[in-house]
């Protein structure tokens, strides 16, 4: 998953096996344990567009064993 990079749309899945989509900011980092990816909603990338601004992170990142990769950005 290491071609993973910012602006691609991303499923993630969290702790209780909830699944949302994403927006990567970040192509993959190590955090020192294991890989990660920041990312953001749909609704704030779209916000941060239509702002003409950089979308705002969430406050944590996934971990890349956590997220699937649904579309290349272009």
């Amino acid at each position: 998953m290491d071609q993973l990079q910012h602006g691609d749309q991303i499923e993630v899945t969290d702790v209780l096996g909830r699944v949302f989509q994403k927006r990567a900011l970040s192509s993959v980092e190590s955090s020192g344990k294991f890989p990660v990816v920041w990312a953001c909603s749909l609704a704030e990338w779209a916000a941060a567009a239509t702002e003409a601004r950089e979308p705002e992170p969430e406050t944590f990142p996934w971990p890349m064993r956590s997220v699937r990769i649904i579309e290349i950005a272009q």
